[in-house]
């Protein structure tokens, strides 16, 4: 079995929701054909956030860590490169801030290890508007993206979600559980299969894997 790990993040700012979590929480416990996902809620807290990302990995034993945050100015899914070692003292939802390399002596980045490309091409084909970034702030979503670069030991990466206003909330699911698929199928050569990023392929992708792996027993 496949373990693909999913995280979003808990409302700040005032926030009733928080896009990135709505998003993701629907594909917890879900089975795709020999893939299982788990979904984790974590914190805004510079404090906890490193330390349920790292008990989530420890835990759950992914195979890929995808982790989402919700990026308020932009319009559309951000894809992002490298994670920056730094923090700049925004507060969390505790009131703690923090400032300066989150690793001294560190890198000063850490790149995804994500299929971004099949990423960006499966969204592209499916409508969702789509981009690049190198630049995941100083906040959190930074933070738990150098984190899970860091400790996953095994493909990881961030990718920002914008507001529902931008992207309502039911093309939002969509981009996530697309983003899913890409990953979470990234190992399977693609010249012997037929998937579709449509949310509804889910089982006709799955059929296709278990037709590839028929094949391979033969």
């Amino acid at each position: 079995m496949t373990r693909l790990l999913l995280t979003g993040f808990e409302p700040f700012g005032g926030m009733p929701v928080n896009p990135s979590w709505e998003a993701v929480r629907p594909l917890d416990g879900e089975v795709w054909g020999e893939v299982v996902l788990r979904a984790v809620r974590l914190p805004v807290s510079y404090a906890k956030a490193p330390g349920a990302l790292r008990d989530a990995i420890e835990t759950f034993r992914p195979d890929a860590v995808v982790m989402f945050g919700l990026a308020q100015a932009r319009n559309a899914v951000a894809l992002e490169r490298v994670a920056r070692n730094r923090s700049e003292g925004t507060a969390d939802n505790e009131g703690a801030t923090a400032s300066g390399a989150i690793e001294p002596g560190g890198p000063a980045t850490r790149p995804s290890t994500l299929p971004l490309d099949r990423i960006h091409r499966a969204l592209a084909e499916a409508g969702i508007p789509a981009g690049w970034s190198d630049d995941a702030g100083g906040y959190l979503c930074n933070r738990v993206f150098w984190e899970g670069c860091a400790v996953a030991g095994v493909p990881a990466g961030f990718v920002h979600l914008p507001p529902f206003e931008a992207i309502p909330e039911g093309r939002m699911r969509e981009a996530v559980r697309i983003v899913a698929d890409a990953v979470a199928f990234e190992r399977v050569p693609v010249a012997a299969l037929s998937l579709s990023p449509e949310p509804a392929a889910v089982g006709r992708n799955a059929a296709e894997i278990e037709r590839l792996a028929r094949g391979a027993a033969a």
